[in-house]
């Protein structure tokens, strides 16, 4: 009996360490499985989030040459009859060109940021990323100086433009950009590149945190018109003498 002892002994320990290992197997398993569910159900719902903006794009994109093509037949009419009807047709267009709805061309500039390709870790990590705050920096440093018209990234920037980080991105226009950032601005060329390089201003500030800006002049800066949304459902032109 006593010969016979370590013999059990050994068995139990085998039969212990061999339900021990069955157990993590199992559990391995079941983890493994539990996050392939998890990234095939993360996959689905973003292919539907972006199945679902891309079509909410395709239908602003449907409106607005809807829009567009009406204001073409308006100007179109107009400009054949009257004379008044010739300067409302002018009207019309000022009012397109300071609303960016319709394409413009002219001499500005170009204004191209990175973020930074030096890394210093902590805090500063961040502060070398170009964000949402540093983007409007740029845009209303342009528009002191007298800019016209204004694109980022391919997006035209009106009055009622966002721009916001959204994660690693920045959305503009409800549209999510990348660095490298590149601002086409139609103006005085003089005045905007001036205003840009004023002692403690936007190039200082880029500088000083190691942010790449490049800037070039150009004497045929070409910006499409703004491509979303346009119709408004709460502001109501103001009636005269009504409640203030």
């Amino acid at each position: 009996m006593k010969e016979k002892t370590p013999v059990m002994i050994i068995a139990l320990i085998c039969f212990v360490i061999g339900f021990a290992a069955t157990l993590q197997i199992k559990s391995v398993w079941r983890n493994n499985a539990v996050m392939s569910n998890t990234t095939t159900s993360r996959l689905e719902t973003l292919q539907t989030e972006v199945l679902r903006l891309s079509q909410k794009n395709m239908e602003l994109q449907q409106q607005s040459n809807a829009y567009k093509n009406d204001l073409d037949r308006f100007k179109s009419e107009a400009s054949e009859s009257s004379d008044y009807s010739k300067v409302l047709s002018e009207d019309l267009e000022r009012a397109e060109l300071l609303a960016g709805l319709t394409d413009v061309t002219g001499p500005g500039i170009i204004v191209t940021i990175n973020d930074s390709t030096i890394r210093h870790g902590g805090d500063n990590a961040v502060a070398e990323t170009i964000h949402d705050s540093d983007l409007l920096m740029l845009l209303n440093e342009l528009r002191n100086a007298e800019v016209e018209a204004l694109s980022l990234n391919g997006q035209r920037i009106i009055a009622t433009s966002e721009i916001r980080c959204s994660g690693s991105s920045v959305t503009i226009n409800n549209v999510r950009c990348y660095a490298p950032f590149v601002i086409k601005a139609i103006g005085n060329y003089s005045k905007m590149n001036s205003t840009l390089n004023m002692p403690e201003g936007f190039m200082d500030t880029m500088t000083y945190w190691n942010i790449p800006v490049e800037t070039k002049r150009s004497e045929n800066i070409s910006i499409g018109a703004y491509a979303g949304k346009s119709s408004y459902t709460y502001a109501k032109p103001a009636k005269t003498g009504g409640d203030q």
